[in-house]
């Protein structure tokens, strides 16, 4: 669905220090609180984002979610029959969370812990783009 389900995505720093606020607030305590950061990226930014920032070429091409959907049906027991390593190529849960929209309000997370995310996507994206690279180099030189 050439990615345009938000993502719901909150970096690292930003989920920890909700967290910590959430522990020390009374109002917080027992509250069902939805977590994100301030902006709704979707996947394909996400992933563009991701890819650019480790020196790989952004997706190029996107597959209709039902058709995602009807290949994993597939691919999930075809997978297991083969007694193959790893993960299929494509699965019925990766699917569902890549079409769907992941952008739950956050108004109580902002009205009962006053959540503002302190670390832009922008800085975020950039941080975890550095971390990615290091990781792959190291996985690459093993």
């Amino acid at each position: 669905d050439r990615g345009r389900a938000p993502g719901g995505f909150i970096y690292i720093d930003n989920f920890v220090d909700a967290v910590l606020t959430a522990s020390a607030e009374a109002p917080a305590l027992g509250a069902a609180i939805n977590l994100r950061d301030d902006t709704c990226e979707t996947w394909a930014q996400f992933l563009g984002d991701l890819a650019r920032g480790i020196g790989a070429a952004p997706p190029r091409f996107s597959v209709p979610a039902g058709l995602a959907r009807a290949a994993a049906t597939l691919l999930e027991p075809a997978h297991r029959a083969l007694r193959l390593k790893g993960r299929p190529f494509a699965t019925r849960h990766g699917t569902h969370l890549l079409s769907r929209d992941a952008a739950f309000p956050i108004e109580a997370a902002r009205r009962l812990l006053g959540f503002r995310s302190r670390i832009s996507y922008a800085e975020g994206m950039a941080a975890t783009a550095a971390w990615a690279k290091a990781r792959l180099a190291e996985d690459s030189a093993a």
